[in-house]
């Protein structure tokens, strides 16, 4: 098990500049790998938003991830099959956890042909949705057997109780 480290982001922090930064570095990259996709198709029109989709899909790596809340916290757990902990960030926003990795991989051999190298490179970035009442300032993380798991303490002053009064029964 490694501990991946959990980076809060604030809404007026110098940090959160450098992450608009990296949100419009991948855009720019999705924008371009929609056009190639366009040109790969002989600039057809009517197919800009299959192609945009397409795109995010490969440049953002979206992953399935699961949840689970518990009496005083809110889980997540995500497959990254090829990423260590150093791959991985995970930062926390307002209404939101970020996950983002990159990891490459270098392979060398011999075939038939002589010698060859391949280099290997995965990324992911998903962003994942929070409810109210957690405190995502606290989330921690860690990555064991390729899954990333982030936990996050509920906030117990924010939770209210609803008590629901006993019906009165009316004789009418």
């Amino acid at each position: 098990m490694s501990e991946v480290q959990v980076q809060p982001i604030e809404k007026d922090s110098a940090t959160s500049g450098n992450f608009l930064g990296r949100i419009q570095g991948l855009m720019k990259k999705v924008e371009e790998r929609a056009y190639q996709l366009f040109e790969g198709r002989g600039r057809e029109h009517g197919y800009e938003l299959d192609d945009w989709f397409k795109a995010e899909k490969e440049v953002l790596n979206l992953r399935q991830y699961e949840v689970a809340k518990t009496d005083k916290d809110f889980m997540i757990a995500m497959d990254v099959p090829g990423f260590d902990a150093k791959d991985l960030k995970v930062e926390t926003i307002a209404d939101g956890v970020i996950v983002e990795g990159e990891a490459y991989t270098k392979d060398a051999g011999k075939n038939g042909n002589g010698s060859f190298e391949t280099e290997t490179s995965r990324s992911v970035f998903q962003r994942i949705p929070l409810p109210e009442g957690l405190q995502a300032n606290l989330a921690k993380s860690e990555l064991k057997n390729q899954k990333l798991r982030i936990t996050i303490p509920l906030d117990l002053n924010k939770i209210v109780p609803v008590e629901i009064a006993p019906s009165e029964k009316t004789e009418g």
